[in-house]
C-alpha cells in the first residue's frame, strides 16, 4: 500500500471530479489517498483566467503550510484545468511552493473542453514543470469533458501506467 497525494486545482468542478475518480480507483487498489485541493485567494472570472494563463504569472494561492508539504507521500498526482491552451497557473504556483517532491514518482492530469485529438498537447507543459520541481513524471492523462463516458477507463489506464500492478 502506498500513500498517494492528489494535488489539484478546480475552478468549476470538472478537475475535482477527475481527482475524486482517481482517488476512488486508488482506494479500490488499497492505496491510501490524500486529496489536496489548491485554494485560490480570490476566484478569477473568465477574463481573469485568460489574463493569468496567457502571462503564466504566479497565481495567488492560500494553501496552509501543511498542505504544501508532500514529503509523506510515496507518489504525487497533480492535476488542473487548461486555460487558453495552458495548464492553470495555480498548479504551477503550488508546485513552485511545495516541499518534498524530489525524486518522487508522479502523474499529471488535465481537464479540458477540447476535442480529444487536440487535447493531447495540454499535459506535456504540466509534466515539464512538475519534472523541473523534482518529480519523476511516469504518466499523464488528458480528459476532455466530451469524453466523460470514458473517464473511468482512462483513469484506470493512467493508474496502470503510473503504478503497475505486481504480477
Amino acid at each position: 500500500m502506498m500513500e498517494v497525494a492528489i494535488v489539484y486545482y478546480s475552478r468549476t468542478g470538472n478537475t475535482q471530479a477527475l481527482a475524486d475518480l482517481l482517488a476512488e480507483e486508488l482506494r479500490a487498489r488499497e492505496h491510501s489517498v490524500r486529496l489536496v485541493p489548491i485554494s485560490h485567494s480570490r476566484e478569477p472570472g473568465f477574463f481573469g483566467c485568460l489574463r493569468i494563463a496567457s502571462g503564466q504569472r504566479e497565481a495567488s494561492i492560500c494553501n496552509p503550510d501543511t498542505e504544501l508539504d508532500l514529503s509523506g507521500a510515496d507518489v504525487v498526482v497533480v492535476g488542473g484545468p487548461v486555460w487558453a491552451g495552458r495548464p492553470a497557473p495555480y498548479v504551477r504556483t503550488y508546485l513552485d511552493r511545495a516541499r518534498g517532491l524530489e525524486g518522487k514518482p508522479a502523474g499529471v492530469f488535465v481537464s479540458c473542453n477540447s476535442e480529444s485529438h487536440r487535447a493531447e498537447a495540454f499535459a506535456p507543459p504540466m509534466a515539464e514543470h512538475a519534472a523541473s520541481r523534482g518529480l519523476e513524471v511516469k504518466a499523464s492523462l488528458t480528459a476532455s469533458r466530451k469524453d466523460r463516458g470514458r473517464h473511468r477507463e482512462m483513469a484506470r489506464a493512467f493508474l496502470d501506467e503510473l503504478l503497475p500492478r505486481a504480477p
